[in-house]
């Protein structure tokens, strides 16, 4: 019994240490478009990803605000970002609430759900930090 609480100490220590890694991209890269005027939300506003539900929210205007910046940003220096990451970021959005969701349903009855989703989720999120990631290497490129 203890030994799998130390297992999932660990994991769950791995995991924020990675979500941190996520958070800092996503302040360098709010400040970056609140330096060139890109986009309305002040960096801060990324701190409160941590907050439990809370961060689910603030998670979709980030996405809505980092996609229009990419957008914006693409048509000025004739870069094509497309929709600048918007379905997969809301789509990881929305797919994180219905993970939410899930967990105050039988587990017997969405079984498969249970499973799936957050496993997509989890896929999502590593497209949408690569997208966020590439548009903060261009900026950085171009800036230079």
């Amino acid at each position: 019994m203890l030994q799998n609480q130390v297992i999932l100490f660990w994991i769950g220590l791995v995991v924020f240490l990675i979500f941190l890694l996520y958070l800092n991209l996503i302040l360098k890269v709010l400040k970056i478009i609140k330096e060139k005027e890109l986009g309305r939300v002040q960096p801060w506003i990324a701190w409160l990803l941590l907050i439990p539900y809370a961060g689910l929210v603030v998670h979709f205007v980030i996405v809505n605000d980092i996609s229009n910046a990419m957008m914006k940003w693409g048509k000025a220096n004739d870069i094509a970002f497309k929709d600048g990451g918007k379905k997969v970021g809301f789509s990881l959005c929305i797919l994180s609430v219905i993970v939410i969701l899930l967990k105050f349903l039988p587990p017997k009855a969405f079984y498969v759900l249970i499973i799936l989703i957050p496993i997509i989720v989890l896929i999502l999120w590593f497209i949408w930090w690569n997208k966020i990631n590439n548009f903060e290497a261009a900026i950085n490129k171009i800036s230079k």
